[in-house]
């Protein structure tokens, strides 16, 4: 959506009341990781403020870090009400995941 808007057409997102899925970055060390405090380290950087921006101007993520001040181009393109984001149940999709998938599948075939 981002990069259709930067690039002119005349495109914007719309967020259900009700809120609308999280798509959610996640970023963990393993255990028994060769190298621990190095992805620790990593995973730091990624929080930063500076990282955060250049995120949510390449890849339109809405910045976790609250320090962080974007454009104002940019902010009118990334998600600002991070509270109407909804997690979605996994294990109630998975549950009806074949069902909605025949469903799909019918529609989009004709």
């Amino acid at each position: 959506m981002g990069i259709a808007q930067k690039s002119g057409l005349p495109l914007a997102a719309v967020y259900p009341r009700e809120g609308t899925p999280a798509f959610r970055i996640q970023a963990a060390i393993p255990q028994g990781a060769p190298n621990p405090d190095g992805a620790a380290k990593f995973i730091d950087f990624l929080l930063q403020p500076e990282q955060q921006r250049l995120q949510a101007e390449t890849q339109f993520y809405a910045p976790v870090h609250p320090g962080t001040q974007l454009p104002p181009e940019v902010a009118a393109l990334v998600p600002a009400d991070l509270g109407r984001l909804v997690t979605p149940d996994n294990a109630a999709l998975l549950a009806v995941h074949d069902r909605v998938a025949e469903r799909f599948a019918a529609i989009v075939s004709g």
